[in-house]
């Protein structure tokens, strides 16, 4: 089975505050971006990937159901 996500976008446009408290605006490398979102913070990242995922599947199931729901009907005869 093969998923396409998106990848919400501040965790890949939103700047970075470094150790002085400077905010620094995201590099032009989106997937560096994103590796140091899900590094920093892994929590915020994994579960939002987890929840981005859960949709994904929710409506994949819901779809194959809409689809096969003629199937049901013939096996109930």
């Amino acid at each position: 089975m093969k998923i396409t996500i998106e990848i919400p976008s501040h965790f890949y446009e939103s700047g970075w505050i470094d150790e002085d408290g400077n905010l620094l605006p995201p590099g032009p490398n989106k997937a560096r971006e994103v590796l140091g979102a899900a590094k920093s913070d892994w929590k915020d990242f994994s579960f939002a990937m987890a929840d981005i995922i859960e949709s994904m599947l929710n409506e994949m199931a819901n779809e194959y159901d809409k689809e096969n729901a003629h199937l049901e009907k013939c096996y109930e005869l």
